[in-house]
């Protein structure tokens, strides 16, 4: 599983997970923050979530079943 959509994971086999994150938004959202810092801004600190995504791929099985369990 990989964070990011890394350059070699059309290299590996089985496919690659990922989970897709908003890159652009992800840096304007630290330097915000960090020029609040710079800036003498006195905030607590907080959490900020960003949207991302999971894409799926055959280096992650589905959910077991009752069948596949029975057989482990």
């Amino acid at each position: 599983m990989s964070f990011g959509d890394v350059p070699w994971a059309s290299l590996v086999t089985p496919s690659l997970t990922t989970v897709q994150g908003p890159a652009y938004d992800l840096g304007w959202t630290a330097a915000g923050l960090l020029q609040e810092r710079i800036a003498g801004a006195d905030r607590s600190p907080q959490t900020v979530v960003l949207r991302t995504a999971l894409q799926v791929k055959e280096t992650t099985p589905g959910p077991v079943t009752a069948r596949q369990e029975a057989f482990a």
